[in-house]
């Protein structure tokens, strides 16, 4: 068990930390690996979860080149204008797809101005030719030197929502020639008691026009009383509104108009409700019984 001094000679220290250098070297790039591993396992994985969702969804994305030219498509094109993504590829955006070609100028001076559009509606039509609304998100997008490289973004199909808004205003187009038609006054509220519509009988027997009396609460111009002078619009509101039943008053009501003008007059009220039956309002319609 004798020690020798002669063991940790120089020589030796220097093969030592030669030894340690290249295990140390080693480990270092052992780590390296494993992480250059894990950094492209989950590139791979982001790229797996990019692609599903690219070619999973149902909206359309899109990207085009300087020229207008569509560079590149979602799948869920072909369900929405019937073209496949090859067909898509080179297309004219304009001439093609546009219902009217210069509705894309338009697109394309907003997007100079501000860079990005959002819910804005355009026509573009199908690849038979029919004509159907989308709304679209869409923003100017730039090269890696930052040089303007096209516009991308993302199309919905809202035919359906337009059609529904086309019914919807001629409903209440149809609705506005009835009340005009009506010979009874007609005011209608909401649940707040506050005026969203008036007819013309009801303008002229109270005194102000559907412009001055929309967002009024009720009992500020529709002053109507009993013989003894009690008002009684809000308390004739509050029971309608709380028994949700319609309300009948032939006789014994008095009507004082803008002018201070007494009529007597007969309402009927009733409560309105929604698709849902829940109460959204009222309708009360009266008449000059003088």
């Amino acid at each position: 068990n004798r020690l020798s001094t002669e063991v940790f000679n120089p020589e030796r220290m220097d093969v030592i930390y030669l030894l340690c250098s290249q295990i140390a070297i080693s480990l270092e790039n052992a780590l390296n690996f494993e992480e250059t591993n894990r950094i492209k396992e989950n590139l791979r994985e982001s790229e797996e979860n990019y692609r599903i969702l690219f070619e999973n969804i149902q909206d359309v994305f899109y990207r085009s080149d300087t020229a207008g030219k569509l560079i590149l498509s979602s799948p869920s094109a072909y369900k929405i204008f019937g073209y496949t993504t090859e067909e898509f590829y080179g297309m004219d955006i304009a001439r093609e797809l546009y219902v009217h070609a210069d509705e894309r100028d338009k697109l394309l001076s907003i997007l100079k101005n501000n860079g990005f559009v959002e819910d804005y509606e355009v026509q573009l039509k199908k690849k038979d030719g029919t004509p159907f609304w989308v709304a679209t998100n869409t923003h100017i997008y730039h090269d890696k030197e930052g040089n303007y490289a096209g516009i991308e973004g993302i199309l919905r199909d809202i035919t359906a929502r337009k059609a529904a808004e086309t019914q919807i205003i001629a409903e209440k187009e149809r609705l506005a020639v009835t009340l005009r038609s009506i010979g009874e006054g007609v005011i209608v509220t909401d649940i707040n008691t506050g005026i969203i519509l008036i007819n013309r009988v009801a303008e002229k027997l109270t005194g102000y026009t559907h412009a001055e009396a929309y967002g009024m609460r009720l009992s500020d111009m529709f002053i109507i009383s009993d013989s003894k002078g009690k008002n009684l619009c809000d308390e004739i509101m509050t029971d309608l509104l709380d028994s949700c039943s319609i309300i009948e008053i032939e006789s014994g009501l008095i009507l004082t108009d803008r002018q201070n003008r007494q009529l007597l007059i007969a309402l009927s009220a009733a409560p309105i409700r929604d698709e849902m039956s829940r109460l959204i309002g009222a309708a009360i319609v009266f008449r000059d019984i003088t």
